[in-house]
């Protein structure tokens, strides 16, 4: 979304010095007001809005509903524009805002239909959450209208904000289906690519379902599928492959960052307080302002117990998303199964406006969804229905699948779509949970994008399970693919039952841990399915940090796992690197030798001074790239560089290790000169090799969607640009627009001995003290207290009699 807002925005003409100042004065005018009473619309009972002098809101009132109520009021207070982003994002509204430059992206997203199903999920919400959800909505619009001025972003493009809906909520939940799972449908055409290709031993070898480097937390790893024979797959006999540095480098660039985190939990007996002590980053891309909102609950429950709830917040969503209650903490990682199919679909012969099922020819249902367009006529589009799904055209875009196997039909099947799943509360009823067993016996139910859920409680007890419903599958294996229709595996019979789902408690070790990797394997992997999960590696690193531990841990244990940024995984490369810089290859004061000492110098960390790993990290990624690339071109005549799927170090190595030459591209007349190609490589010209840092090529890019329309005082949106330890299979995963969004460690019942670090600030009003409150502590690894400190400010609000 915020690509596709810079590349929107970055159209708008440029502003007079004189608008630029006008639209300065008119900052003033949008601040909140952080202190002193408020009559307000909307209200039932009075609650207070306290905030502290980093602007961590603590809200207290013994209502649930006025909390909620103002919840609402202070995320538009500080991110209502971020808020609109979000739902506009989902239901395809963004030219409303921006003119025509939004109309094609619009126009994807409506084939969604987002805020149909929206309104579809609010119309079977009833009870206590939607009154919850009713009050939060008053909050919001009340805190829009409580600012003296339209929040700045909208006096820039020249529209007005328009007021929060009950379906707004939903489609804010929408958006993290979409963060969080749609790349699926790129990645499931990829695999539906390979398959058409080549046969299945050479299938499973390309792109196996895990590797060595698995660390689940039940099962072993995968193990290693044979290299294909020469009679199996022979690039030795195609035409040389010739690629320009130029072409690698680009190649290096465009790594396929997919949203994930870590989470891990020690039981009470290997933890320093006795509780439970549960850590958490979730790895999102990062802008300005931040996706998250930092808030504590001083509260009651319905039937009058207690509340204290403190973490973070979704703008939008009336309730703490990953914290503790007192009672419980809990953290939530991608659990990355398989949750979208594709179904290809072949059209009637006879006519075009129908597709084939198993019953015989069926229409396709259609419907106009209009666009409303800033400043020009609206725009209508045709969106097609399957029995399975909606008709959406993005993944057959990829042109590296197009050039090789044409444009074809799919309709996707996706749990996103099923508008019942929006009816459950959330995450609301983690916050009275006393226990782990409430946690998990509330996970099935939760309306959430399916996530690792680890919860540790205050008895000492940890537990891991899948949060979010889990469709019933015929064959999940065969889904991780694109589906004909005639296969019985397009079918969803339901949902799997609360008894199924995957539970793992108290396990002998004392730990849990997840990083999107695979968790489990047999029966619970056949449930949650095959969707192209991370490469283990991290979780590897993360586990034995854990098993490590020599005594009871504290939080600052913890913080040096958030902070890990050793690069074991890439150990065996680096000592493939040395291993090839033999004697025979070096000369004195040659490249070579200078890259030999640099490498073999360097202690092998992503920190911003290190050389050495930023040419052992630049040289694996260049083999990796041209091996993929070597080994499936037969499938395309396309010549874009195809890295392979996420578990493409397992074939990579084990060619590697074998080195069979009917898989070595004909342009080397052995591995050795191959891999000798590769390395040199990793010199530009005239480029002194000492001053390639890793923190010179990793620096933060984290950015406000409408600096680009601001001449002269754009930048100041941002946050500054500086070199950022860590990187992607280590702990630490940090890239220059994404990484650890948030970092939390806390024991439930000793939270002000917690941490909760993320970057940026509360605040999305750039003269807000607020602006770049949190974010130093981000940036240089220190811990930001997890609950919020003294209060600087209280706003009372009261009803409106």
């Amino acid at each position: 979304m915020r690509r596709t807002l810079k590349y929107i925005l970055l159209s708008i003409p440029a502003l007079s010095l004189l608008v630029v100042i006008l639209i300065w004065a008119g900052l003033r005018l949008s601040l909140p007001q952080l202190d002193g009473d408020l009559q307000v619309a909307g209200l039932t009972e009075p609650v207070s809005i306290h905030r502290d002098t980093l602007g961590v809101v603590t809200i207290e009132t013994p209502d649930r509903f006025a909390a909620a109520y103002a919840t609402g009021f202070a995320h538009a207070q500080d991110r209502f524009f971020q808020m609109d982003l979000a739902r506009r994002f989902a239901a395809g509204e963004l030219a409303e805002l921006f003119g025509s430059r939004g109309v094609d992206f619009d126009s994807r997203q409506r084939r969604h239909q987002l805020r149909k199903r929206a309104r579809q999920s609010i119309a079977n919400v009833s009870g206590n959450y939607l009154k919850i959800l009713e009050s939060y909505v008053a909050g919001v619009n009340g805190g829009l209208e409580s600012l003296n001025a339209r929040p700045f972003e909208y006096s820039l493009i020249g529209t007005q904000p328009q007021a929060w809906l009950l379906e707004d909520s939903v489609l804010v939940l929408s958006s993290m289906y979409f963060r969080l799972q749609s790349a699926a449908a790129r990645r499931e055409t990829r695999l539906g690519w390979l398959a058409e290709c080549f046969a299945e031993p050479v299938l499973d070898f390309l792109a196996p379902v895990g590797t060595r480097w698995d660390a689940p937390l039940t099962g072993e790893p995968w193990p290693q599928v044979p290299v294909p024979s020469a009679e199996q797959l022979n690039i030795r006999e195609l035409p040389a492959l010739e690629l320009s540095a130029i072409e690698q480098s680009a190649a290096l660039s465009k790594e396929d960052l997919i949203p994930g985190s870590n989470n891990w939990a020690l039981s009470g007996q290997r933890s320093a307080t006795g509780a439970a002590l549960v850590a958490n980053d979730m790895h999102l891309g990062l802008g300005v302002p931040h996706i998250w909102y930092r808030l504590r609950l001083l509260t009651k429950a319905l039937d009058g117990s207690p509340i204290d709830v403190s973490g973070i917040s979704l703008p939008g969503m009336p309730f703490v998303v990953v914290g503790s209650n007192t009672n419980i903490a809990w953290g939530f990682t991608n659990s990355y199964g398989d949750w979208l199919d594709l179904v290809q679909l072949e059209l009637d012969t006879d006519d075009h406006s129908r597709y084939l099922t198993p019953t015989g020819s069926e229409a396709f249902d259609v419907e106009l969804e209009t666009i409303q367009v800033k400043g020009e006529a609206a725009v209508e589009i045709e969106v097609r229905h399957s029995r399975w799904g909606p008709i959406i055209d993005e993944p057959a875009t990829d042109d590296l699948i197009t050039s090789a196997t044409g444009q074809k039909i799919f309709a996707w099947r996706w749990i996103a779509h099923r508008s019942e799943l929006f009816t459950a509360p959330g995450l609301l009823p983690l916050e009275y949970a006393k226990d782990i067993t409430d946690a998990i016996e509330l996970a099935p139910l939760a309306s959430i994008p399916a996530q690792n859920l680890v919860v540790g409680d205050r008895a000492g007890n940890i537990g891991w399970t899948i949060m979010g419903q889990i469709p019933l599958r015929n064959n999940s294996y065969a889904s991780r693919f694109p589906l004909d229709w005639r296969s019985a595996a397009v079918d969803w019979p339901g949902w799997l039952a609360t008894n199924d789902y995957p539970v793992i408690i108290n396990p002998g070790s004392g730990q849990l841990w997840t990083a999107n990797n695979r968790q489990a394997d047999g029966q619970p992997m056949q449930n949650i399915g095959y969707g192209q999960v991370a490469l283990g590696a991290r979780a590897r690193q993360i586990r034995d940090d854990l098993t490590g531990l020599s005594r009871p841990a504290t939080v600052d244990d913890m913080h040096a796992v958030h902070l890990d940024d050793r690069a074991l995984f890439l150990d065996h490369w680096r000592e493939l690197l040395l291993q090839t810089l033999d004697q025979q290859n070096m000369a004195d004061g040659s490249v070579r030798a200078e890259i030999y000492r640099l490498v073999s110098q360097d202690s092998n960390n992503a920190a911003v001074d290190a050389v050495g790993y930023r040419l052992v990290r630049e040289f694996r990624q260049r083999v990796k790239n041209q091996l993929m690339q070597s080994l499936t071109r037969q499938c395309s005549s396309n010549e874009r560089a195809f890295s392979g799927t996420r578990q493409a170090e397992g074939p990579v190595w084990e060619i590697l290790q074998t080195r069979p030459m009917h898989l070595l591209d004909a342009a080397y007349p052995d591995w050795q000169t191959f891999l000798l190609t590769q390395i040199d490589a990793l010199v530009s010209s005239g480029e002194k090799l000492e001053k390639r840092t890793w923190g010179a090529y990793n620096r933060l890019d984290m950015t406000h969607p409408v600096a680009g329309g601001i001449p002269i005082i754009g930048q100041w949106l941002n946050m500054r640009s500086e070199p950022l330890a860590g990187d992607n299979d280590m702990p630490r995963v940090q890239r220059t627009d994404f990484g650890q969004s948030q970092r939390m460690a806390v024991s439930p019942g000793f939270e002000a001995q917690g941490y909760m670090v993320m970057p940026g600030g509360q605040s999305g009003h750039p003269l807000s003290p607020f602006y770049r409150s949190l974010h130093k502590d981000w940036v240089v690894g220190n811990q930001t207290p997890f609950l919020p400190g003294e209060t600087s400010h209280s706003l009372n609000l009261n009803p409106n009699e």
